[in-house]
């Protein structure tokens, strides 16, 4: 039956050549069903959907797809089949009760099964994370052995469960402080902005092993197509600091099919390394990097090279239908574990006293929102004179050439109401010079739907906030109860 389908799969491709030109593996067939099913469940064409995941199971049977099969059953009035479909599921893994929040499984919530599922799945996650070694190699210590204020720890535990958090963990001087679920149980969730923090890490194995010379390679030398015109200038130290110009809109790249093919054939808005922005292409090209120099998927190098020597094994990460890992997101791990992945970075790459990332590539924080003691800010002479508006000409020709603070530049441009549309202008343009002074205050990965890693290294402090609930609070003030932790009020 595997073989009957993956022949039809095939045949289905000859007439796509970018298909057609290479061998297609079950997996990369059960991705391409998949995708049909996605088509026919979102045009409530349930009986087909049904059909389709059914078949893209039979070529690769992930705990996800036969969720998918269940909400097609539900929908379909095949209730029986939804329930068998929702315990082969649970049965093979499936932990993400947010799941069963999906409105496709409406028909079944009346049932007495339907209430019994959270009970059957807890103790098979518990049985997984424990088999696993979840957090493993982590030593718990309480609060008071290494200085973290209790009161403020039930502040911050309060808060993650009123943000409808589902893992909080505390980290101190490498030992476990705590881990609350208040999902009851710990899962793999998506890391979201983590993800590119952990790809950047790839690059320092590829440094390390000698399969990357710099980071200052041109991208041509791994993407022939890429030596054209401004393209040619591009080099791994581009994507790793968002200062490629590679054009990027912001919209949603988890549904294209070939991301790595998508972001090739972007064109650049900006000439490489003079304009700074955030770009998810640029991090699908990084992933094509390491896969290139490293010689294998950019998420199976990782789980070799990051992973294992963690002791992390119950690791997911997402892939198009190319088979590309996800690079903007797509990363799953147990709150745990990522706070094992804060720790190496808070190590300078070292784990149990071996070096596995090199420290001066860790230490130049590539992924990692970084904030310091002291940032001032810089309006570079003439600015003024490019303004149409005379009252803000007038208001910027006062601070320019003046370094200040965020606060004290914001105070003397009272004449500018949106002051970040403002700064990022500035900022995007290389007329606001920013420079940092004193040492570096805090990481963070970019804080993407709520998902949060913090690391003070000052401190020797970590905190990993995650969460699989789609109405949940993106807990913008998390920051501030870090904060809090180690100072005695």
């Amino acid at each position: 039956m595997r073989r009957t389908l993956l022949a039809l799969v095939i045949a289905g491709c000859v007439h796509d050549p970018a298909t057609a030109s290479r061998s297609v593996t079950p997996e990369q067939a059960a991705a391409i069903i998949k995708e049909r099913a996605e088509r026919a469940h979102a045009t409530k064409r349930y009986a087909d959907s049904f059909a389709l995941y059914s078949e893209a199971y039979a070529l690769e049977p992930l705990p996800a797809t036969a969720i998918r099969i269940a909400t097609a059953a539900a929908q379909v009035g095949r209730v029986d089949e939804a329930f068998t479909w929702l315990h082969t599921a649970i049965d093979g893994g499936f932990t993400a009760v947010s799941w069963l929040k999906d409105p496709d499984f409406g028909p079944l919530q009346n049932d007495p099964r339907w209430a019994k599922l959270p009970a059957r799945i807890k103790p098979r996650a518990e049985a997984n994370a424990k088999a696993l070694e979840v957090g493993g190699g982590l030593v718990r210590a309480t609060p008071k052995e290494v200085g973290i204020d209790d009161g403020a720890l039930q502040a911050l535990v309060q808060r993650a469960e009123k943000a409808r958090t589902t893992g909080l963990v505390v980290l101190k001087d490498g030992k476990l402080v705590g881990d609350w679920y208040f999902a009851e149980w710990s899962r793999p969730t998506d890391t979201m902005g983590a993800t590119s923090a952990v790809l950047a890490l790839g690059v320092g194995f590829l440094l390390d092993s000698q399969k990357l010379e710099s980071v200052d390679a041109p991208l041509w030398h791994f993407f022939p197509e890429l030596k054209q015109g401004q393209k040619e200038r591009l080099t791994v130290r581009h994507l790793l600091t968002h200062s490629s110009g590679i054009h990027d809109d912001g919209k949603d790249l988890t549904r294209v099919t070939d991301l790595m093919g998508f972001a090739l054939a972007a064109d650049l808005d900006a000439e490489p390394g003079t304009r700074t922005r955030y770009n998810e292409k640029a991090l699908a090209l990084l992933a094509g990097v390491i896969e290139r120099a490293g010689g294998q998927k950019a998420d199976d190098y990782l789980k070799e090279r990051l992973f294992a020597p963690l002791g992390i094994r119950d690791v997911y990460w997402t892939r198009d239908r190319g088979q590309n890992p996800l690079a903007p997101s797509g990363l799953q791990l147990h709150p745990l574990d990522l706070a094992k992945v804060g720790q190496l970075v808070l190590d300078k790459g070292a784990w149990r006293g071996k070096q596995l990332v090199p420290s001066g590539f860790v230490d130049q924080g590539h992924g990692w929102e970084l904030s310091y003691e002291k940032v001032l800010f810089e309006v570079q002479a003439g600015t003024s004179r490019s303004l149409k508006n005379a009252e803000w000409a007038r208001a910027v020709k006062a601070v320019e050439g003046t370094p200040l603070s965020r606060e004290e530049l914001w105070s003397r441009l009272v004449a500018i109401a949106d002051k970040d549309a403002f700064f990022a202008q500035l900022t995007e343009t290389g007329a606001l010079k920013r420079t940092v002074a004193g040492p570096v205050k805090s990481l963070e990965v970019m804080p993407k739907k709520g998902q949060r890693l913090i690391i003070m290294p000052a401190e020797r402090l970590i905190v990993v906030r995650l969460s699989d609930d789609d109405e949940a609070d993106p807990f913008d003030d998390l920051p501030a109860f870090v904060s809090k932790l180690t100072t005695k009020n």
